[in-house]
């Protein structure tokens, strides 16, 4: 499932599904009532607003290292989500750094053909084996450049309360706020 605000949509595997219960429906009927669409799955901007809203990556100044965070209410959701983040953020790194292999094996072949100094063409050689050597290693590794370090930790800080729950709660305990104001206002005017 997916926190996407006040409702949750359920990924069924193949489909979303429309969130379901009683706080749902009411929001559904209202969207309905003022000429919404009632419910829609997400789609490519819900869900990039969702990863700019949860989704938080501090790069340290000192090294190379970037700190990702996600903010989910159920942690097994957030280690999933940044497990995906991490797998996808390697496999990126690893196709583009596969084309910069290519490009350095063929230019140091091609000064090994062009090259009549014996010594020249043997540092090379060995420069190439490296070179080769390394690919081998990190394609023979389960992660390419993203390393994963501890586990993932629960934040002790509160997270972000749904919208309908704060707009009810607003519409709910707002006229007694107010009503309550007024009234000991009078109260105190009136000297009681």
């Amino acid at each position: 499932t997916t926190d996407a605000g006040p409702s949750v949509h359920s990924w069924n595997g193949t489909e979303w599904t429309a969130p379901n219960g009683i706080t749902n429906d009411v929001s559904m009927w209202l969207r309905e009532l003022f000429g919404y669409q009632a419910w829609a799955p997400p789609d490519d901007n819900d869900v990039s607003n969702y990863l700019n809203n949860n989704l938080v990556l501090r790069p340290d100044t000192n090294t190379d290292f970037v700190e990702i965070s996600f903010d989910h209410r159920d942690p097994k959701v957030a280690a999933h989500v940044l497990d995906m983040i991490t797998s996808e953020g390697d496999r990126y790194l690893k196709e583009a750094n596969e084309e910069a292999y290519q490009s350095q094996v063929d230019f140091i072949t091609k000064r090994i053909q062009q090259s009549g100094n014996l010594e020249v063409v043997n540092a090379l050689r060995s420069y190439l084996m490296n070179v080769v050597l390394n690919k081998t290693l990190i394609e023979e590794s389960t992660k390419y450049a993203v390393r994963v370090w501890g586990t993932p930790s629960v934040s002790s800080l509160p997270t972000k309360p749904p919208v309908l729950l704060a707009a009810l709660l607003g519409f709910v305990l707002g006229p007694i706020l107010a009503f309550s104001i007024i009234f000991f206002g009078r109260w105190i005017r009136s000297g009681r």
